[in-house]
């Protein structure tokens, strides 16, 4: 029932903006400029470029309003547009070769352990956890970080993240589900949704 009416919001406060409704526009802007941002230094690490990115979309969106489709979930665009626009810019800025802007289409989802407080840790357990946290980070893939990511960091749905990756409902759940074999490995005893918290919780956010 709450998604249902979140969606009916959704719904309507696009057609509003689609409508030119100034203020309809910059309630979108607001509501999801942090976590486009929060997704896009992921896939760029210059943090410019990503606000610059972000940016050209809305400018982008707004000028383009009238032929955009409708849609009753804003989070899933606005973030496969994203994706596309960082892609897109990252590919002029470096000129690359057809090759190498192929190999880019992955991009490299950058999904940091945060080492801030390791001057200060003292507890062999918790050092533990954190050589556990890193071991597991680095072997999974891009696209299994981003998956993570998405999920239960943004909290979108499997066909939400299917959208925005531009893969299909099905092999978003793969991805997931890679991921999660290769984390038991290292959190052998913790249930799957405390695991996957663990480790979101020692994200750099």
């Amino acid at each position: 029932m709450q998604n249902d009416t979140f969606n009916r919001h959704d719904a309507q406060l696009w057609t509003s903006f689609q409508q030119g409704d100034r203020s309809s526009y910059a309630e979108i802007y607001q509501n999801y400029f942090s976590l486009l941002y929060e997704y896009g230094i992921r896939l760029c690490k210059d943090k410019e470029t990503v606000k610059d990115c972000i940016q050209d979309l809305f400018i982008k969106m707004w000028l383009n309003r009238n032929t955009l489709q409708e849609t009753t979930h804003i989070k899933p665009y606005l973030f496969s547009a994203l994706r596309g626009t960082i892609l897109n810019k990252t590919d002029q800025m470096h000129r690359m070769t057809e090759r190498a802007i192929r190999a880019m289409r992955m991009p490299i989802f950058d999904l940091r352990y945060t080492n801030i407080e390791d001057s200060l840790i003292q507890d062999d357990e918790e050092a533990m956890q954190k050589r556990q946290i890193r071991a597991a980070l680095n072997k999974l893939t891009h696209h299994q970080k981003e998956c993570i990511f998405l999920r239960f960091y943004i909290g979108l749905e499997y066909t939400e993240i299917a959208e925005t990756m531009h893969v299909s409902v099905k092999a978003s759940y793969k991805i997931m589900g890679r991921a999660i074999t290769i984390m038991r490995k290292y959190f052998k005893e913790m249930l799957v949704s405390d695991m996957l918290l663990f480790v979101m919780l020692s994200m750099t956010i």
